[in-house]
């Protein structure tokens, strides 16, 4: 609440006494910034990245990108029901207009994400409206630490600016170069 003017060796954000949520939102894109630049990337391809889909349904949208990673060779057959089971068993929206299903076991060579972003918001579940889906993939038997990709795809969704700034974006470029 001070402002410090030497240089002590870390940054220094000046907030005011009752934090509002200007100033949580300020804490929180600082210390997002701070994480490795482009991390987000090494987990997308272009390819798996759709946008402005016209879909409905959370079961379309799961059906279209099960289908476009089986076209790919990324999954198995029966990729879709492992993904459907998992949002039996709790809903995968987190708020933000984002959710992020995924199977209920690994079943990919390698961790990634397929991102899709929809014209219009849809009814996830009950409560959750979502335009953002990071449908999640951990590599099988991944034993690895995971806790970076997990950091950052939280500070991801829960980062309202960049969610707003993914939506209007036209092309997987676009999305690309804004999480570069």
């Amino acid at each position: 609440t001070i402002p410090i003017k030497e240089n002590i060796g870390i940054p220094v954000h000046v907030v005011k006494t009752f934090l509002d949520d200007t100033d949580l939102d300020q804490i929180r894109n600082l210390l997002s910034s701070s994480e490795q630049p482009g991390e987000a990337h090494i987990y997308l391809d272009p390819f798996r990245i759709f946008v402005k889909k016209e879909l409905t349904t959370k079961e379309s949208v799961i059906h279209f990108l099960s289908s476009e990673l089986i076209k790919q060779g990324l999954v198995p057959d029966h990729y879709e029901s492992l993904v459907l089971e998992r949002e039996v068993l709790a809903p995968t929206s987190f708020g933000n207009l984002v959710a992020i299903p995924h199977p209920t076991t690994p079943v990919t060579k390698e961790t990634f994400w397929t991102l899709c972003t929809l014209k219009r918001p849809i009814r996830w579940n009950d409560k959750q409206m979502v335009q953002l889906i990071c449908l999640l993939n951990i590599k099988e038997g991944n034993s690895g630490d995971l806790d970076s990709m997990y950091k950052k795809l939280g500070s991801l969704i829960e980062d309202k600016e960049i969610v707003e700034q993914i939506l209007v974006k036209d092309s997987a470029e676009e999305i690309l170069e804004l999480l570069k």
